[in-house]
């Protein structure tokens, strides 16, 4: 039997995740190791970014930034770009959040989230 943590966590992966690149990285994962699904949803959806205090919306333009910054992390970029647009932020706001990161993550994370997001966000102007 699933716990409450765990359907809390799975609720808010698919708000954020369900129908896009995100729902299959779950997936895949799922198929290796259920283990892991259950502590992520457990922990990381339902203890950490389900937690009251801020608008699922920043948490998830946070999450972004926090993945840019990492440098490495193509796939959660694009995840957490689709779950943005999801939520309904601007295309405008994902982009200005992008090049904020700029300061910490550099040139060239920033500049491969872009490329990771062109197909997503197409030919957006940010202004």
């Amino acid at each position: 039997m699933n716990s409450r943590e765990f359907e809390t966590g799975l609720e808010l992966c698919e708000r954020l995740h369900g129908m896009h690149s995100g729902a299959a990285i779950v997936e895949a994962l799922g198929a290796i190791c259920p283990d892991y699904i259950k502590l992520n949803m457990e922990w990381a959806y339902a203890g950490v970014t389900a937690r009251a205090g801020l608008p699922v919306e920043t948490r998830c333009l946070l999450l972004l930034a926090s993945c840019i910054c990492r440098g490495d992390l193509p796939a959660q970029v694009r995840a957490y770009i689709e779950a943005a647009l999801g939520l309904g932020i601007p295309k405008g706001q994902v982009i200005e959040a992008i090049l904020q990161t700029l300061p910490i993550a550099g040139f060239p994370a920033v500049t491969n989230a872009f490329l990771c997001a062109k197909d997503i966000l197409g030919e957006v102007q940010a202004g």
